[in-house]
């Protein structure tokens, strides 16, 4: 078998990949007279290896007390109908720590004034608004969606957990001042 400790130390290295590491494990193995194992064998032992240090704890969260905030992946696309002209549309997303209820919607760019989903990567849009809108059909979907390892869904516990506990939205938009 591999030197597992060994292997997840050189694979935080740059450049090191399973595959360089495979090669040198087949060369030590053919040196050492040992059978080494097949690719897809060595990878599995690998991840088997990574899941046993992966340290997992589950942190209680209060309602209302945190949300996480950031830029999703790849931007969607947004094509002129009549130019043809494609226009990037950076994706934002917002997840409440306490339900993972979550927040989604796109824009032209990730700078103050202008402020997923892969579920959308093969359809094709002519506006921002357009956009937006299957973007909110997709959350919405998502939102209600059953937990799997728990009774209920986000939009359920953020409605009669969560919600209470949030200081209501102001009364008019937000303005950006220069």
């Amino acid at each position: 078998m591999p030197d597992f400790s060994y292997i997840h130390k050189e694979l935080l290295r740059n450049g090191v990949s399973k595959k360089l590491l495979w090669t040198e494990y087949i060369e030590e193995c053919r040196l050492n007279g040992d059978e080494p194992l097949m690719y897809s064998q060595f990878c599995y032992y690998i991840q088997k290896d990574e899941q046993k240090r992966r340290a997992t704890m589950h942190i209680n969260r209060k309602p209302g007390e945190q949300i996480e905030v950031d830029w999703a992946g790849d931007p969607a696309w947004i094509i002129d109908p009549d130019t043809g002209e494609m226009t990037k549309a950076y994706i934002f997303v917002d997840v409440m720590t306490y339900n993972q209820y979550a927040y989604v919607e796109a824009f032209i760019n990730e700078k103050q004034q202008a402020w997923i989903t892969a579920a959308l990567r093969n359809e094709q849009f002519f506006s921002l608004t357009e956009l937006n809108h299957a973007i909110r059909k997709k959350l919405e979907d998502y939102n209600r969606k059953p937990f799997q390892k728990k009774e209920g869904s986000r939009s359920e516990l953020f409605h009669h957990e969560e919600l209470p506990f949030l200081a209501p939205l102001p009364a008019t938009r937000y303005e950006l001042a220069e």
